[in-house]
């Protein structure tokens, strides 16, 4: 058995002990740059980016990519032997595990109410013919209204204002009827978009298993609990390491006051 990295960056760590992880010092910019030396590293290393210039020209916050481009890397984030992946995806969705509630995390060790999502994250523009940076990797977390079950998914956003993303909600996936239900009851929405969260998550997020907790299939993933603490804002729970999460609700139709998502 291999050893389970406990989070984002303890999964980083290992990547760079099996010399699967390339560290970039030089300067570079969200713009094209650092997409660029994705690009060229794909399929073989994670890379982390030291030195980023983000869209005003001002050094942001580190950046990682590529850390599930191959079948080793995730084999590695699961603590499992790469043969085995398979195998052990069918049986966490058969046996999901519940998470455990914390009182406190590292994600939430800074809190900031009001912030510009441009200036703060440093967010990647690939093509120079998309209409603006693109967040590519954020795990969305929802909770149905009605029969409050929870569902983690993947869903691209850009950034149209300050405070304000616009995110494709594929027609009949979870997320998108949730949001319906919610409409239908002029209620908005309430979210939490994840980045930087662990192997197990990232990957239970991809799954679709019909009315299963995604995160319960994390938990079995893992082969123990995930913890989650609950968020400043809205009623939902959020991995407690996760690097960053951003809480908001999805705009509303019908005359329903549009809040940010």
């Amino acid at each position: 058995m291999i050893n389970l990295a406990d989070s984002f960056r303890d999964f980083l760590k290992q990547l760079e002990e099996k010399d699967l992880l390339k560290r970039i010092k030089n300067p570079l910019s969200v713009e094209f740059e650092i997409p660029a030396v994705i690009k060229h590293y794909d399929g073989d290393y994670a890379v982390l980016f030291e030195n980023v210039i983000n869209h005003d020209g001002n050094k942001s916050m580190m950046v990682a990519a590529g850390i599930t481009n191959s079948r080793d890397k995730i084999a590695l984030g699961l603590g499992i032997p790469k043969e085995e992946i398979l195998p052990h995806i069918m049986n966490a969705i058969k046996n999901p595990m519940p998470t455990k509630i914390v009182k406190n995390g590292f994600v939430q060790e800074v809190v900031k109410e009001d912030f510009e999502i441009l200036k703060e994250l440093p967010i990647l523009r690939h093509w120079d013919k998309e209409p603006a940076p693109y967040v590519t990797s954020a795990v969305v977390v929802a909770k149905d209204i009605e029969t409050k079950r929870p569902n983690i998914s993947f869903h691209r956003m850009f950034p149209i204002a300050p405070d304000r993303f616009v995110a494709r909600l594929v027609e009949a996936r979870d997320l998108d009827l949730f949001y319906r239900r919610a409409e239908e009851q002029n209620k908005p929405l309430e979210i939490a978009i994840m980045i930087g969260v662990e192997i197990p998550i990232l990957l239970a997020a991809a799954i679709s298993a019909g009315d299963i907790n995604e995160l319960e299939i994390a938990s079995a993933l893992k082969g123990k609990p995930i913890e989650m603490v609950k968020c400043k804002t809205v009623d939902l729970e959020v991995p407690a390491n996760a690097e960053i999460v951003l809480e908001g609700k999805i705009c509303q139709k019908k005359g329903q006051k549009k809040d940010p998502l």
